[in-house]
């Protein structure tokens, strides 16, 4: 029985292809197979400042659409896409540079991923928002620890970039962070205010 979300029959009965689909990604084999994607593609040719190249920013800007509430009113309309992929590059940046090549990597190979697994033969960023969001949901709650990894590893920089972004936090309650001086007996001017429940 073939995996329905293999694009074609025959490409599921290839035993390589099987081996593939369970293989963890590791970090070697993830670089190498990220390094092979890149040598067709023009966009990770052009020369950035940043950490990212086009490829890698095309990419983390799909998933920053469906990863975050960016395209919601009352969120996304405070938080663009652009400075989220900037909280990520300057993330990157400041990470051990060995995670921050495995996390590009990782975005090389998703751009690539419905081209095996479907939902057709496209790349990620040619996928429409729906097939998008269904491929992410599927990876999210896959059978196999490996695709659930890769799907939890590319998700934590644009969630963790848009979530720390102050102008988002009244929409899940959080009053900032508390800082105090001394001992903690006079607070900052940017401290939330405390509940009343809470006070002395």
């Amino acid at each position: 029985m073939t995996d329905p979300a293999l694009p074609s029959p025959w490409l599921a009965r290839l035993p390589w292809m099987r081996a593939l689909r369970d293989l963890p990604f590791q970090d070697a084999a993830l670089a190498s197979a990220a390094r092979l994607l890149r040598l067709g593609d023009k966009r990770a040719m052009q020369v950035r400042r940043g950490p990212l190249d086009a490829l890698e920013l095309a990419v983390l800007a799909a998933l920053v659409r469906r990863l975050c509430p960016v395209e919601e009113v009352d969120v996304g309309a405070t938080i663009p896409v652009a400075e989220v992929l900037q909280a990520v590059e300057q993330y990157l940046h400041r990470i051990p540079p060995p995670k921050a090549a495995t996390y590009r990597d990782l975005l090389v190979v998703w751009e690539y991923v419905p081209w095996i697994w479907g939902p057709r033969r496209a790349r990620f960023t040619d996928l429409d928002a729906g097939e998008q969001h269904a491929l992410l949901e599927r990876w999210s709650l896959a059978p196999e620890r490996s695709r659930r990894a890769m799907y939890k590893a590319l998700r934590t920089p644009p969630l963790l970039a848009f979530w720390t972004r102050p102008a988002t936090w009244p929409f899940v309650g959080f009053t900032g962070p508390t800082i105090s001086a001394g001992h903690g007996e006079t607070a900052t001017p940017w401290d939330g205010a405390v509940p009343a429940e809470a006070q002395l």
